[in-house]
């Protein structure tokens, strides 16, 4: 691929891809692509700056003659120590931050880290400057390298921001909350995902709050919980018990159908009681106990301008309890709001859609019905 940049043809950029790895050969062009002009500009700006040296040099050996001047000499002097000050005035703000901050290039070395975090990795012996995104990310969590390197890529080709349970083996009371985000150039666009490039983006910012008071105060909510539903669980137990010896006496399906109650019930209890059990750094990243309705309400409500321009209803037939289930809260927010998304614009005037949520015994379906026009299988792809 050449390395074009103003014009110019800088050099020429060899690389190999695995296309079994790459989910989309068009992304993945367009991906290289975006790469390929940033180190072309990296290239010219460098062959400008070893011009300038030359120059400079050139302009040294002319004030070694004494053919140089005084007021060029003071200008420089004077922009120097401006950017001395901002750059000084820029990293006591970083450092005043209370958050453990540090800012990484776009390859994963550090472009700038505030004292509270450095302070915090010379404790848990981290050379902060040594290690790079990849590897601070690795010595935090519970993670795989790989799991740890598809996040970044998350971060960086997505523009996700991520929280995620973090640990340092020095302080085993204290747990961390790291957030990762992208800076880009133009924060107020970052919605703008689908034409986001990376070379857009200013860096990746590691964030990590001392969240242990909340942690401790969740800790005694989640022993009050423990113990309560074990209480629970013996009395439903208790209760299917007594059910089971008065079998032969009390035959009615009424009590058939508080049986099946009380069962599913005791196995809901018994899901949620494992999953407080767990430790939450342990946990599967962002995998939570999710009610299943939640997230189609939440998006019925947010698309009824929308859908009420075009006189479409949206009716939702949903149970009125419903099994939790272990998802990303997020992405089934975001799945749910854009299949609702495509079938309002797909959807004819004055019609409805209707959406069914039904449960069977190990899963949960969602089904989406419109009355409208179509789209290409391409458009859901």
């Amino acid at each position: 691929m050449p390395l074009i940049y103003s014009c110019e043809i800088l050099g020429v950029w060899a690389f190999g891809v695995d296309m079994a790895k790459t989910p989309s050969r068009q992304q993945m062009e367009n991906i290289a692509k975006d790469f390929s002009y940033q180190i072309a500009e990296l290239l010219y700006h460098r062959r400008h700056w070893q011009n300038k040296e030359a120059e400079e040099a050139r302009i040294l050996s002319q004030y070694l003659r004494l053919q140089g001047g005084e007021v060029v000499h003071r200008d420089v002097h004077q922009a120097l120590e401006l950017m001395e000050r901002r750059l000084s005035v820029q990293q006591s703000v970083f450092d005043g931050l209370e958050t453990a901050t540090v800012l990484y290039d776009l390859f994963g070395r550090v472009m700038q880290i505030n004292h509270h975090l450095e302070q915090l990795m010379s404790e848990a012996d981290i050379p902060p400057f040594d290690y790079t995104a990849l590897d601070l990310l690795t010595a935090l969590t519970t993670l795989e390298r790989e799991a740890c390197q598809d996040l970044l890529r998350q971060v960086i080709m997505e523009r996700r921001s991520l929280s995620i349970p973090a640990q340092l083996e020095v302080f085993p009371d204290r747990r961390f909350l790291l957030k990762i985000r992208a800076l880009s150039h133009d924060e107020s666009n970052v919605d703008s995902v689908i034409e986001s490039t990376p070379f857009e983006l200013l860096g990746v910012l590691f964030e990590m709050d001392d969240v242990s008071p909340i942690h401790r105060l969740y800790s005694h909510k989640e022993k009050l919980i423990r113990h309560l539903g074990k209480r629970i669980g013996h009395s439903l137990d208790g209760l299917l018990d007594m059910r089971v010896e008065n079998s032969a006496t009390m035959q009615s399906p009424s009590l058939d159908r508080i049986s099946v109650r009380i069962q599913d019930e005791s196995r809901m209890l018994r899901e949620a009681t494992t999953f407080l059990n767990k430790d939450v750094g342990a946990m599967s990243l962002q995998l939570f106990p999710v009610d299943g309705r939640q997230p189609i309400l939440e998006n019925i409500e947010a698309s009824k301008g929308r859908a009420e321009i075009s006189d479409i209803d949206i009716v939702a037939e949903l149970p009125d309890t419903l099994s939790l289930v272990m998802a990303d809260p997020e992405q089934l927010h975001a799945v749910t709001a854009s299949v609702l998304d495509a079938l309002i614009k797909d959807a004819a005037e004055e019609s409805t859609i209707r959406i069914v949520v039904e449960e069977g015994e190990n899963w949960i379906r969602y089904g989406f019905r419109n009355q409208g026009f179509g789209m290409p299988n391409d458009r859901f792809q």
